[in-house]
């Protein structure tokens, strides 16, 4: 312990409950009420600090006739037992022992106009798990970077992924509030030729493929406002999900449906070897919501 942390080791050999029940008599101030508070007898509290001792080679505690105090030692040792059961209630946090949380990740605009539906509806059917949005901008939306448990997508992934089609969006251009092309209610592809498109390589779906060879110049920008941005001073124009248009309102920026581009799928995706807990809940009621907008006229 000379750089104030327990060995490896030996921090594996430990029991947890002895760590609580160390913390707790620190917390509380008297062994008796560390024993009320974990669930023990006063005489199995008091073997349990003993033989924590005996474990260690220290005496951690000092008692008095006002109860117990920590030696130095104890102190150091206080602090790493903290640590160490964080990093444990974490865990149990994660893999859901100590309440649950489904982290849910985007990369730009969630479920778009049916986000907000989504969450009331989840929060409904399923009180006792707690639904979390979380912005991630890579291509899987923090799904391979272990940030969250399932990932909302608009863009492919490969194998390692199951993608569930939740339906589909249509897309849209965004151009700038005085361009000529916001004055008209739908767009084609072709109206965009000769022009900037501005897209995010890793979580965009607008490609170079969307128009003949040449068609377009392709800028490639880093994250949602600074596409907003590139937009809005005129110096670009985009094409986005329709989740966009509901989800990032911007002064400066028109949206406007583009008439003849393919729809945009839209996935719930999870690792296919480790299926997230309630995945299939959400996609039943995403595509409730989906399904209900396909039938909105064009």
């Amino acid at each position: 312990m000379r750089d104030g942390r327990l060995p490896y080791a030996l921090r594996m050999a430990l029991e947890l409950s002895a760590l609580r029940l160390l913390v707790a008599c620190v917390g509380q101030g008297t062994i008796t009420d560390a024993a009320i508070e974990r669930g023990l007898s006063q005489a199995a509290a008091s073997r349990g600090i003993a033989a924590l001792e005996a474990e260690l080679g220290t005496r951690l505690l000092r008692r008095g006739p006002r109860g117990v105090v920590p030696t130095p030692a104890g102190n150091r040792v206080v602090v790493q037992a903290r640590r160490v059961l964080a990093e444990v209630d974490a865990v149990r946090t994660v893999v859901g022992s100590d309440g649950r949380t489904l982290r849910v990740g985007y990369a730009w605009a969630a479920f778009g106009a049916h986000t907000d539906g989504i969450r009331k509806r989840w929060a409904a059917e399923h009180p006792a798990t707690r639904l979390e949005l979380v912005h991630v901008n890579t291509r899987t939306a923090g799904l391979a970077e272990g940030i969250v448990d399932i990932a909302v997508l608009r863009v492919p992934v490969d194998a390692r992924f199951l993608a569930v089609e939740l339906g589909r969006e249509r897309r849209f251009a965004a151009v700038p509030a005085d361009d000529a092309l916001a004055r008209r209610r739908s767009l084609r592809l072709s109206d965009l030729e000769g022009r900037v498109v501005v897209t995010d390589p890793e979580t965009s779906t607008t490609t170079a493929s969307l128009w003949a060879d040449g068609a377009v110049t392709i800028r490639h920008i880093r994250d949602m406002e600074e596409w907003l941005d590139e937009i809005a001073t005129g110096g670009a124009v985009g094409t986005t999900a329709e989740a966009t248009v509901a989800r990032h309102p911007r002064r400066g920026v028109a949206y406007r449906l583009v008439r003849d581009a393919p729809l945009i799928p839209v996935t719930l995706a999870w690792w296919r070897d480790d299926e997230a807990r309630d995945a299939r809940s959400l996609v039943d009621i995403a595509r409730e919501f989906y399904d209900t907008a396909s039938t909105r006229p064009a």
